[in-house]
């Protein structure tokens, strides 16, 4: 399976082509478009595609800053030999193939784990709490507290985590240390999500996952739909959406009923059943 990025000259903003009619339309594009193919073949084909629909319409993709990688089965290992030198390229110039690259802030690598994604946001999450500290030293801690989570809570794309991944404890072990230090507690302080009178951050991630996995459940569109209700229902562990929607159902001890007929309040319920740490 190979995902690639492709990005267009001037941020998106294309010129309507010489011999456009007046009164037509010129297409467009946005900055930055990401596809997803089974094949090498059929990623040849796509970036011809472009580039014919480039000619046509005086359309430059930027090669330099257009990704492309592979995610490679563990038992088809023999592809990565045959992948070794393939090539691809788009307006005459070579896309570079990476191990990992950002999409709308979240990272994506070749062993589609989450362990950069979560590494990223933890160090994300340090700077921020620090620029708290720095900026606002003076501050009582309830009030610090208030920019912590305004500021340092929103971990975009955590909803994406797998929530087995052992990665997510050293998340929220900087999240606990962070916590401390705004309300300048020692470092043996237990109990903080008692002081804030809050979700203790592995919960909170549960929570955020399942309002997901719950929009997801009931979008509009019949492929969300659709994708959400055969991980649920039939993948179930084999599936991301699956193994945290089932994961979260015997963490918190609700009944999966409510959820689907949309009759239970997420985050109440987690409040009630919620499992300390």
């Amino acid at each position: 399976m190979v995902f690639l990025r492709l990005k267009t000259l001037g941020g998106g903003k294309i010129l309507p082509p010489p011999d456009l009619k007046p009164g037509g339309r010129s297409p467009l594009l946005p900055p930055r478009l990401l596809r997803l193919w089974p094949t090498a073949t059929a990623m040849h084909k796509l970036l011809s595609i472009c580039d014919d629909y480039g000619k046509e319409f005086s359309i430059k993709f930027n090669a330099k800053k257009s990704k492309w990688l592979a995610i490679i089965p563990k038992k088809r290992c023999w592809l990565h030999y045959e992948l070794h030198g393939c090539q691809f390229h788009v307006g005459g110039n070579r896309i570079d193939r990476v191990s990992s690259y950002v999409h709308l802030g979240h990272v994506i690598n070749s062993d589609v784990s989450d362990k950069d994604d979560i590494m990223r946001k933890r160090c994300t999450f340090v700077g921020q709490v620090n620029n708290v500290r720095c900026y606002f030293p003076t501050l009582s801690a309830d009030v610090r507290y208030k920019l912590f989570r305004s500021y340092c809570s929103s971990i975009y794309g955590c909803e994406l985590w797998h929530l087995n991944d052992s990665n997510i404890n050293n998340f929220c072990t900087a999240w606990r240390t962070g916590l401390r230090r705004v309300w300048d507690l020692p470092n043996t302080t237990d109990l903080l999500h008692l002081i804030s009178d809050d979700l203790p951050i592995y919960d909170e991630l549960c929570r955020r996952s399942l309002l997901f996995i719950r929009k997801c459940f009931f979008h509009t569109s019949s492929l969300v739909q659709f994708v959400t209700n055969y991980g649920i229902f039939h993948a179930r562990h084999k599936s991301l959406i699956g193994s945290n929607f089932h994961f979260c159902v015997s963490r918190f001890n609700f009944y999966s009923s409510l959820f689907f007929n949309g009759c239970m309040n997420v985050s109440n319920n987690i409040v009630i059943c919620y499992i300390p740490l």
